[in-house]
């Protein structure tokens, strides 16, 4: 997939393999603009499982994150911030 931004792996030692043998996972990864959370992409995944696009910053959204409009998770970090500073003035 084109856009991702990330890469994981993933090793499990398995005590049912022989001595020295893991499992391991590779993915692809890319973090949702709008909730900051890291998400796989599973190779050829179906349209329904592909992240978004958000046409009004351009970033990859999650699909829980589709329809809900445009705030990307660093605007909402500056409203926390704005909020915390405005409570400390009281």
């Amino acid at each position: 997939m084109r856009g991702t931004k990330g890469y994981l792996i993933i090793t499990d030692p398995d005590p049912q393999r022989s001595k020295g043998e893991t499992a391991r996972e590779e993915y692809d990864t890319f973090t949702c603009a709008h909730c900051n959370t890291v998400h796989k992409v599973k190779p050829m995944a179906k349209t329904f499982e592909a992240p978004g696009r958000c046409f009004q910053c351009d970033q990859l959204i999650c699909q829980k994150c589709l329809g809900f409009g445009c705030t990307p998770f660093e605007r909402k970090l500056e409203e926390m911030e704005a909020r915390d500073r405005f409570r400390r003035e009281l």
